[in-house]
C-alpha cells in the first residue's frame, strides 16, 4: 500500500514530464516564430532595397533622355545599361539587376515616361542572398517597379511674380533653340546675358508683344512674391510699374544668382488692374540683376552695373534649362523647363 508521501512524489514526477513536453513545444514554436520574423524582415529589407534601386534607375534613364543622350529615349542597350548601373549601385547588397526598361510610346527629350523593373540577381555571389530565407530557400525572387514621367510644366508656383510674352521669349532664345547651359552659370560669366524690359526702349515684338495698357508684366502674388499659375487658366495682373506690394525688396534680392521659373503668356486682355494673362508655359531664367526701382534694385552679377537706367524697368539674366520635381507635370509648352515625377 502506497503511503501519502509516495503518492505525492509520483504525481510530482508526472507533472515534471508534462512540463518538459510543454517546454519543448513552446521552444519549438518560439524558434519557428523567430525564424519567420527574421525571414519576413529580410524580405521587407530586400523589397525596400529593390524599390530604392528601381527609383534611382528610372530617374537616371529619364535624366539621360531629357539630356538628349543618343539612344536614351528607347528601350535599347543605352537605357538598359544606365538602368543596370544605377540599380545595382543603389542596392544594399549589390545583388540587384534591372529586369526591364519600358518607355511610353513617343517618349522623347521633351515629354514621355519610362518604367523600370528591378529584381534580385542570381549567380555565384548573389545566390547566397537568395538562399538566406528559412522558408522555401532559393525560391524567393523579389522585384520592384518605378515609373517616371516628364514634360513641360502645366503649372507651378513662381518665385518671381512676373510674366513675359511668347514673342519676347522667342526672340531671346531664337525660337527655343539657344539656352545657356546651367553648368556655365558662374564666374567667369558666359556671353549672352539678356536684359528683359518691363518698361524701356526695346520692344522686339512691336504690337505683337501682347502687353496690356497700364500693365508691366507683373502678376498678382498669393503670398509674398510667390505666384501660382497654370496653363489652364487666366491670371490677374498687378498694375503699376513697381513690383507687387506684398513682394518685399529682400525677398526679390534673394533670387539674384538663382534660377527662377518665369510664366510665359500667349494672350493678355484688359488693362491696368483688370489685366489678365493666359500662360502657355514656363521658362528657366537665371537671374543676375534687378532694376525695378528703389530698394528692389540689385546690380548685375556679370557687369556690376544696373541692368537698365533712369525710368526704365528690367531684369537681367540668362535663359537656361531646368528640371522641376514639383508642380504639374505635362500640359505646358516646351520652353526649356521640364517637370519630372514618379507615378508608381
Amino acid at each position: 500500500m502506497w503511503t501519502l508521501a509516495q503518492r505525492q512524489r509520483k504525481a510530482a514526477e508526472g507533472d515534471d514530464g508534462v512540463a518538459l513536453i510543454l517546454f519543448a513545444i513552446c521552444m519549438s514554436l518560439f524558434i519557428v516564430l523567430a525564424a519567420l520574423a527574421v525571414d519576413v524582415g529580410s524580405m521587407v529589407q530586400e523589397k525596400r532595397s529593390l524599390q530604392s534601386s528601381a527609383d534611382a534607375a528610372a530617374l537616371a534613364v529619364a535624366d539621360d533622355c531629357l539630356g538628349g543622350v543618343s539612344g536614351a529615349c528607347s528601350s535599347g542597350s543605352g537605357s538598359t545599361a544606365t538602368a543596370k548601373k544605377y540599380a545595382n549601385a543603389n542596392s544594399d547588397d549589390g545583388c540587384t539587376k534591372a529586369k526591364s526598361v519600358v518607355f511610353d510610346p513617343g517618349s522623347n527629350a521633351t515629354s514621355g515616361g519610362v518604367k523600370v523593373t528591378t529584381e534580385t540577381a542570381s549567380g555565384t555571389t548573389c545566390g547566397a542572398a537568395e538562399q538566406k530565407h528559412w522558408f522555401a530557400p532559393g525560391s524567393f525572387t523579389s522585384h520592384a517597379t518605378a515609373k517616371v514621367i516628364w514634360g513641360g510644366p502645366g503649372g507651378l508656383t513662381s518665385a518671381l511674380p512676373m510674366t513675359i510674352s511668347v514673342c519676347e521669349w522667342q526672340n531671346y532664345t531664337n525660337g527655343g533653340t539657344v539656352y545657356t547651359p546651367p553648368n556655365t552659370l558662374h564666374s567667369p560669366w558666359p556671353n549672352g546675358e539678356r536684359v528683359v524690359y518691363l518698361r524701356g526702349p526695346i520692344a522686339p515684338c512691336g504690337t505683337d508683344k501682347g502687353e496690356v495698357p497700364g500693365g508691366f508684366g507683373w502678376l498678382t502674388p498669393e503670398a509674398g512674391c510667390r505666384t501660382p499659375s497654370s496653363t489652364t487658366g487666366w491670371y490677374d495682373g498687378d498694375n503699376g510699374i513697381s513690383p507687387p506690394s506684398s513682394c518685399s525688396p529682400t525677398e526679390m534680392k534673394t533670387m539674384v544668382g538663382k534660377t527662377v521659373f518665369v510664366p510665359i503668356f500667349d494672350e493678355a486682355v484688359g488693362n491696368g488692374s483688370d489685366a489678365e494673362y493666359h500662360i502657355k508655359g514656363y521658362a528657366a531664367f537665371f537671374l543676375t540683376g534687378i532694376a525695378t526701382g528703389g530698394q528692389y534694385d540689385a546690380k548685375s552679377l556679370v557687369t556690376n552695373k544696373a541692368p537698365c537706367k533712369g525710368e526704365d524697368r528690367c531684369i537681367s539674366g540668362y535663359f537656361t534649362t531646368g528640371t522641376l520635381s514639383t508642380g504639374v507635370t505635362g500640359g505646358g509648352a516646351d520652353m526649356g523647363t521640364s517637370s519630372i515625377r514618379f507615378t508608381e
